[in-house]
């Protein structure tokens, strides 16, 4: 059930995945449900703030009767949607733009590099880089963003450099995570509001995807 009912701002949420392999062949992966007080798009341009760390392919989403949708690279929608998904967010329960509610964008970040517990926590920590790329504002009082990391000793210890990398990594599989998270939502009607994907709410961004 994680993120059935997520938001984020005032966008559906969802859960998002994303992997990178590192020169030395080590493998970080990060899984995430995001479900954010803040918002993971640019309410300026309607574009993603995570944008500028997505790989190609990421920005695929399925469709109606499994189709795959693409919006890589993620331009700005028409201006007409802009204006839209600003008057939807302004009519929008006074929870979902930012009120007293709890939300928490969780997640866990794992690698199969051999790590010392200590280094787990810090891989975690540099997660939460990843986050601040890709939601705004994180981190507020509202909010109980936690990410965990795992190291599952498949591959030797890394050396100082290799662990630098493996905690750059983190960062950038976070962000891309997030990303696909909100993308690949589908929007729903509760008995507490309508909240509307991405695709619905800027629909001149995506496009029909070759679905090979």
């Amino acid at each position: 059930g994680a993120g059935t009912g997520a938001k984020a701002g005032g966008l559906k949420g969802g859960v998002g995945s994303a992997s990178e392999r590192l020169p030395d062949g080590t493998t970080i992966a990060a899984l995430v449900v995001v479900n954010a007080v803040g918002s993971a798009v640019d309410p300026a341009t309607g574009c993603f703030y995570g944008s500028p760390y997505l790989n190609p392919g990421d920005a695929i989403r399925l469709g109606p009767g499994g189709r795959r949708e693409t919006a890589y690279p993620l331009v700005a929608p028409l201006p007409d949607e802009l204006d839209d998904s600003r008057v939807a967010a302004l009519r929008a329960p006074f929870a979902s733009r930012g009120g007293k509610t709890l939300a928490t964008t969780i997640g866990v970040i794992a690698t199969d590099a051999t790590l010392t517990k200590a280094q787990c926590t810090r891989l975690a920590g540099s997660g939460h880089d990843g986050m601040a790329r890709a939601i705004n504002p994180i981190h507020t009082m509202f909010d109980g963003d936690t990410l965990f990391a795992l190291a599952t000793g498949e591959r030797e210890p890394p050396a100082h450099e290799g662990f630098h990398m493996l905690l750059t990594a983190a960062a950038h599989v976070v962000t891309r995570a997030i990303v696909r998270g909100v993308l690949s939502a589908d929007s729903v009607a509760t008995p507490g509001g309508t909240w509307r994907s991405y695709a619905d709410a800027f629909p001149s961004v995506m496009g029909a995807g070759s679905g090979d």
